[in-house]
């Protein structure tokens, strides 16, 4: 009688379509930082000349913590209390204009040992046609769930960074950029 109800739970698991073991809130960061990053791939649609950037595959930790005041509280902490560590990314829509590469491997090259001048050299060399890095924190939810905030950096160079807060609502079911709000300039 076991054997029979654990072949039948095996059987109902396997009913169940893959996608449904998936949280709703990895679907939800899958959908946000996919949304981000085609709208910034249509921004580069006139970019012909093949360069690109290279998105790390954890999420960046937040390296800012000044938000604007219009920013909802509710998804301000939940984006810091979600980046406290690195994290992977899930899976996100890449186009041509960007490059999803290991965490380890661009880490290899501005180790502290390094400095940052021979990091980036070793980078660009490792990396020809890179314009950069571009890296992306985990979404911070609104306690509705309607709302999220992204800390999306890139960095060229050792003075040469910008980050930037893409706000996104979720309109019919789907990730909308509504805004990017500048966070800093190196």
């Amino acid at each position: 009688m076991k054997n029979l109800l654990a072949l039948s739970a095996i059987i109902l698991l396997m009913s169940i379509p893959v996608s449904a073991w998936t949280s709703s809130a990895a679907l939800d960061d899958s959908a946000v930082l996919s949304a981000i990053m085609q709208d910034r791939c249509a921004s580069s649609a006139n970019n012909p000349d093949g360069r690109y950037q290279v998105v790390p595959a954890e999420a960046d930790e937040i390296e800012v913590q000044s938000f604007p005041k219009s920013f909802d509280a509710g998804a301000v902490k939940s984006l810091i209390s979600r980046n406290k560590t690195t994290h992977p990314l899930p899976r996100i829509e890449l186009c041509s204009s960007f490059k999803r590469v290991s965490s380890a491997k661009v880490a290899t090259f501005f180790a502290p040992n390094n400095g940052a001048a021979t990091g980036w050299r070793g980078f660009y060399r490792a990396f020809p046609g890179a314009q950069g890095i571009s890296s992306l924190s985990l979404p911070g939810y609104s306690k509705g769930g309607k709302l999220a905030i992204v800390q999306v950096s890139s960095s060229c160079g050792e003075m040469c960074s910008s980050g930037f807060y893409w706000v996104l609502r979720k309109v019919h079911g789907k990730w909308v950029v509504y805004k990017s709000s500048p966070a800093w300039v190196s």
